[in-house]
């Protein structure tokens, strides 16, 4: 909450500023950032659907909600409303959890 806090202080509108005014830095970018090699963002989005899949932690759906993907026809998408943000937050939790063993 800190760095919230002094993000907001400092005008910041995003806690990972891009190069590009008013634009959030890439994922890639703060992988390289951080020294990050041998591994990608479409590697961890992988991973976390995976383990989705291999662990019952989400429903498809909402695994694929997780990962901003479409899910359904255009037919299913009209009529789906809800974005189910409780249910995406109880699954992001668990896998915040996921490498420290907290189930």
């Amino acid at each position: 909450m800190a760095l919230l806090t002094d993000c907001k202080d400092n005008g910041e509108d995003f806690i990972f500023p891009g190069d590009k005014p008013k634009q959030p830095m890439a994922f890639a970018a703060l992988i390289e950032g951080m020294g990050g090699s041998g591994f990608t963002p479409y590697g961890f989005r992988s991973s976390f659907r995976d383990w989705c899949s291999e662990n019952e932690a989400a429903p498809r759906e909402i695994a694929e909600m997780v990962l901003a993907h479409k899910v359904g026809d255009k037919t299913e998408q009209a009529y789906a409303r809800s974005d189910l943000l409780e249910r995406r937050r109880a699954v992001m939790e668990k896998w915040a959890n996921y490498p420290y063993g907290v189930h």
